[in-house]
């Protein structure tokens, strides 16, 4: 039995980190499929039907599964920056796209053929169906800035590939450039959202438990229940939680005062009990969920005890009565004595984005930018979600500005290779 539970998690840890790498060298493979659409449509006229950010989505994503298939805290190979830098490129060639001026000339269209061409072969070296990829003809090219601007991006996608299936490069690893409180934050997955958020539910529990079990409160759980259910991260988000719960247990509590009082057997008001906690599975939202909760709990509680109306409607004002009292204290907890907002959030991510950006921006004189570039892109989805939520008006310029310094940093520096072109820096203005 020993044997058979080490095969299975044996199986588990390879099978599991083949699919990441699968999933990786996919995300890649979609951001080119999407590239040459846009082609294609630009090649027929047709104006692109492309929002930049889903490039950029993809990119994160790329960061998310290659920062977790580490083999060690912020240690991340080569070859895995290398994938990052491939799907930067990737994104910095669509939007050179996007940038053509249409209707296109004959030689525009004949650049977009053979960018086309090009991006099939990086397809193809992607998915292993090819084993070399074909040198990048300058000649191609016709001397001109803009069809030079293409050539250098294309040789810098080639060039990443290539170190990117390089064994060399997937056996070295590279430490962080962080500093140590940075990376004992990230080694711990520290959140200070989260810090906050345990202290006070920690607190708030342990004195409600205190006082349930002082004054020996018969369904004193009704009232912690509440507490730990309306309790969030977020201060904003705890009056919505609130009123969807006070509402779900005002529903739910009549439905079965009706129901138990029309059904006295116990068979019956076992099968209520059932069905309601079946039908919880087909709802979304939390008041639809808490309505069945809601008629499973008040029947544990009055299962062989209420019968009547009368005795179901009296449970009924007991459990309405724990539920507006937990509410209402986790209201005053979490929105005066302990309010963490969003807002507040938001803002210690923003500092930390910042910090990121500069340590890249400085490490990119001495040395190729190691995993900051990762914490930049997780921080960058963080900041975006909770931005939108907080409707930040100049948000979308602030993070212009530092994508373009990571834009820069990400291309600084690149490894040389015999057979691969340094990528051209200036090329990014």
């Amino acid at each position: 039995m020993v044997a058979g539970a080490f095969s299975i998690i044996a199986y588990q840890w390879i099978m599991g980190r083949k699919k990441i790498k699968n999933n990786a060298q996919d995300i890649l493979c979609d951001m080119i499929h999407h590239i040459k659409e846009q082609i294609q449509l630009t090649l027929s006229d047709d104006m692109p039907n492309d929002n930049l950010n889903h490039m950029h989505h993809k990119l994160h994503a790329l960061s998310k599964i290659i920062y977790d298939r580490r083999k060690k805290v912020l240690c991340v190979s080569d070859a895995s920056f290398s994938l990052i830098d491939a799907g930067r490129g990737l994104e910095h060639l669509n939007v050179l796209i996007q940038e053509l001026d249409t209707p296109l000339h004959d030689h525009e269209r004949l650049l977009l053929q053979q960018i086309d061409t090009q991006l099939s072969s990086f397809d193809a070296f992607i998915q292993g169906s090819i084993t070399e990829l074909p040198k990048l003809d300058v000649c191609d090219f016709d001397d001109d800035k803009k069809n030079h601007l293409f050539y250098h991006i294309l040789l810098y996608i080639r060039d990443r590939l290539l170190h990117m299936s390089d064994p060399g490069s997937q056996k070295h690893w590279q430490r962080s450039s962080l500093s140590l409180k940075n990376r004992l934050i990230t080694a711990c997955n520290f959140s200070s959202v989260r810090f906050v958020y345990a202290l006070r539910i920690a607190l708030v529990l342990s004195l409600a438990t205190l006082f349930v079990l002082w004054f020996s409160l018969p369904h004193g759980k009704w009232l912690l229940f509440t507490l730990a259910s309306v309790s969030l991260p977020y201060a904003d988000d705890v009056p919505v939680k609130m009123k969807k719960r006070i509402l779900a247990t005002l529903l739910g509590d009549l439905a079965s005062v009706l129901i138990y009082s029309l059904f006295a057997s116990p068979i019956s008001r076992m099968a209520a009990m059932m069905l309601s906690g079946y039908a919880s599975f087909y709802f979304h939202d939390y008041a639809a969920t808490f309505t069945c909760s809601t008629i499973g709990a008040l029947g544990g509680a009055v299962f062989m005890s209420a019968f009547g109306f009368q005795a179901n409607f009296d449970m009924f004002i007991i459990r309405l009565g724990y539920i507006l009292a937990g509410a209402i204290l986790a209201y005053i907890a979490n929105c005066i004595i302990f309010p963490y907002t969003r807002l507040q959030a938001t803002k210690a991510l923003w500092r930390r984005y910042e910090d990121v950006t500069n340590l890249l921006i400085s490490i990119s004189k001495e040395k190729e930018p190691d995993s900051c570039i990762i914490q930049a892109h997780m921080l960058e989805e963080k900041l975006s979600k909770n931005a939108a939520l907080e409707n930040w008006e100049n948000f979308p310029e602030y993070m212009r500005q530092c994508r373009i310094k990571v834009y820069q940093a990400h291309r600084t520096h690149i490894v040389d290779r015999k057979d691969a072109a340094i990528f051209r820096p200036e090329f990014l203005v």
